[in-house]
């Protein structure tokens, strides 16, 4: 029964986490050896690996991401993740998706779809960074998901505020790279990227200080 329960639960992930590894199979006899596996900047490969050592890769990527991910609740030492069980299973589903975008496409880029695999890793980001922002507000204090500082984690009431704020940040950000990501060439768009992530890293993070500051002194003045 308790299998079960998992499964009905985690079917999709579970799906996301074998594509990248059934694609390699699937095509296998089309795969080249080797097959590129890490482009740069300029959109030329820098990077090969055999189609053996990519499949054996991605599996052992994707099921360590998978169970450090399903593994969060019970690493809790105050046990405050295990109210973040079904945020987790959404961004646990989101992260598999990102994994087969990305290394799917990779195995569908070597058989010779023209695949742009910057651009798609780029999406599968937005991807994530959409559904994080979606999820923020609904965290429970914990020690591994959302804006953990010293203030928020020290107040309930400015973790409530401070992810409030942050997952509009977040969804407004993910919009604005969304609209650029096709419009900007790479250099352009990675540096629109690094620093729309510094702002949405960073904002949450003074406005969680200030914010702790500002109702402490309001406390003391009560």
């Amino acid at each position: 029964m308790k299998l079960l329960n998992f499964l009905r639960r985690e079917w999709l992930a579970l799906l996301l986490l074998f594509v990248p590894a059934a694609l390699t199979l699937f095509y296998w006899n089309q795969l080249p050896d080797p097959m590129a596996t890490h482009w740069g900047l300029n959109g030329e490969p820098n990077g090969y690996q055999s189609p053996t050592t990519f499949l054996w890769f991605t599996l052992a990527l994707n099921v360590f991401v998978y169970v450090l991910l399903a593994a969060v609740p019970y690493l809790d030492p105050k046990r405050g993740a295990h109210r973040l069980k079904n945020p987790l299973r959404v961004i646990r589903t989101a992260t598999m998706a990102f994994m087969a975008l990305v290394l799917g496409g990779i195995v569908l880029k070597a058989i010779g779809y023209p695949i742009n695999i910057i651009l798609l890793a780029n999406l599968a980001v937005i991807l994530l960074f959409l559904v994080m922002g979606n999820l923020m507000a609904k965290f429970p204090p914990n020690y591994f998901a959302g804006i953990r500082t010293p203030w928020t984690l020290e107040s309930p009431e400015v973790w409530r505020r401070v992810h409030q704020v942050a997952s509009k940040l977040w969804v407004a950000g993910a919009l604005v790279l969304l609209l650029f990501v096709f419009r900007l060439d790479t250099t352009a768009y990675t540096v629109l990227f690094a620093s729309m992530t510094l702002v949405l890293v960073f904002v949450p993070i003074v406005h969680s200080y200030l914010l702790y500051r500002r109702l402490s002194i309001e406390d003391r003045v009560d």
